[in-house]
């Protein structure tokens, strides 16, 4: 059985003079310390604020340490044993850890634009079509910039933030990026549709598309770049418009469809729209109807603008 600790009493300076003395206790590996007092017994702790009774022996020099309230004492096997179970159970958490850790998160799928929502091509003096564009000397301009101005009913001068199209009116109208079909809106005034595809790559953006009929798509449909929408809304006889705008609704600002272009198909798609501006002002004969020299891109005054 193993033997109790005992402890050493040192009287101080003035020896037995004195009320109370310090003392010390040693053994189980632990050194006690605390205050004697002269009615016999004492409290003393060790460096971790444990408490212990002690007794003082008849001589007053020596004593044994008779209680350690509050310890459990363990047998060397039981010790042994939950030592080992700790330190299995930290091995696992750790590898646990280390392999989340290690694990490479999903790359993340950017919003891209894949094309600009009709077909392009040359002008054809024959027919007057530039693709699904059609040249009448009714507008002004065959194709509305991103940032180009207009003015509202009561004649003040606006910029549009999207790209704006006069086209045959049996032309179809194609997504121009991926996404869900979030809002479907009927509007009475133009009688036609309004309907916005969210992005499920990145849902901060979708895309506007105005004044079409004819759908062919619900709310809810998963749709993929160059899925059929619908038709422009006519204007004439022979022509329909339509509107293309793409936002972010974290940022509050639309963007230039150029900015999200699939970079494979940037430069494409950009000599698209300046062919189809160098065209209407040769057809217009007239040169500047188009602010090229100024353009971000072909086709944008701006990057990004704040919507209306």
């Amino acid at each position: 059985m193993k033997k109790r600790p005992r402890f050493l009493c040192s009287k101080g300076e003035n020896g037995d003079n004195m009320e109370n003395f310090d003392l010390k206790a040693s053994g189980d590996d632990q050194i006690w310390w605390g205050n004697f007092q002269p009615e016999g017994k004492s409290i003393i702790q060790n460096k971790g604020k444990r408490s212990a009774e002690v007794q003082e022996s008849p001589d007053t020099i020596t004593g044994q340490l008779i209680r350690l309230p509050g310890r459990m004492r363990f047998p060397t096997t039981l010790k042994r044993s939950l030592i080992f179970l700790i330190f299995c159970v930290g091995i696992v958490g750790f590898l646990r850890c280390k392999k989340a850790t290690n694990t490479p998160e999903p790359e993340k799928i950017p919003f891209v634009i894949e094309n600009l929502g009709v077909t392009f091509g040359p002008w054809d003096k024959k027919t007057n079509l530039a693709g699904d564009f059609f040249f009448t000397n009714d507008f002004v301009k065959i194709f509305g910039e991103f940032g180009g101005q207009t003015r509202d009913p009561e004649g003040n001068i606006k910029e549009l933030p999207h790209f704006d199209y006069v086209l045959k009116k049996d032309a179809i109208v194609f997504a121009i990026s991926e996404g869900t079909v979030t809002r479907v809106v009927y509007q009475n005034e133009s009688n036609d549709y309004e309907f916005s595809i969210t992005s499920q790559h990145d849902p901060s953006y979708d895309v506007v598309y105005d004044h079409l009929v004819n759908l062919r798509i619900k709310l809810g449909d998963k749709i993929a770049p160059g899925d059929s929408l619908g038709n422009p809304r006519p204007w004439t006889l022979q022509v329909g418009g339509l509107e293309i705008m793409v936002n972010n609704y974290d940022t509050r600002l639309s963007y230039c469809p150029f900015v999200y272009f699939n970079e494979a198909k940037l430069e494409e798609f950009q000599r698209k729209i300046s062919q189809l501006m160098d065209d209407w002002e040769e057809f217009k004969g007239d040169t500047t109807i188009f602010d090229q020299e100024n353009y971000v891109f072909p086709g944008c005054r701006y990057e990004s603008m704040a919507n209306y």
